[in-house]
C-alpha cells in the first residue's frame, strides 16, 4: 500500500509544492491510500479525481482519509477498499 501524507491544506496556493514533493511520486502500482491533513478546494478535488483515475487505470485501490465532509460524496467506499 502507498501512502501519501498531505500535512498542509490541499488549495490552489500550496498545490505546486505538494505536486513536488508528494503527489508526482506516487507510481499506482498498489493501493493508494491519500491522508489529508487540511482544508482542501475544488482544485484539490480535482486532484484527487485525476488520482482516483489514473488508480483506476492501473487496477488498484484508492482512497482518501481525512476528506472534509462537503466532499465525502466524490469518494463513496467501495467493498474491497483498502483498510487502514
Amino acid at each position: 500500500m502507498e501512502i501519501v501524507d498531505i500535512k498542509m491544506p490541499l488549495t490552489m496556493a500550496t498545490l505546486p509544492d505538494i505536486m513536488e514533493e508528494r503527489i508526482s511520486r506516487v507510481t499506482y502500482d498498489k493501493d493508494v491510500v491519500v491522508r489529508l491533513s487540511g482544508d482542501v478546494d475544488l482544485l484539490g478535488l480535482q486532484v484527487l479525481m485525476t488520482m482516483r483515475k489514473q488508480a483506476e487505470r492501473n487496477k488498484v485501490g484508492f482512497s482518501v482519509e481525512g476528506l472534509p465532509e462537503r466532499y465525502k460524496r466524490y469518494f463513496p467506499k467501495k467493498a474491497g477498499a483498502p483498510a487502514v
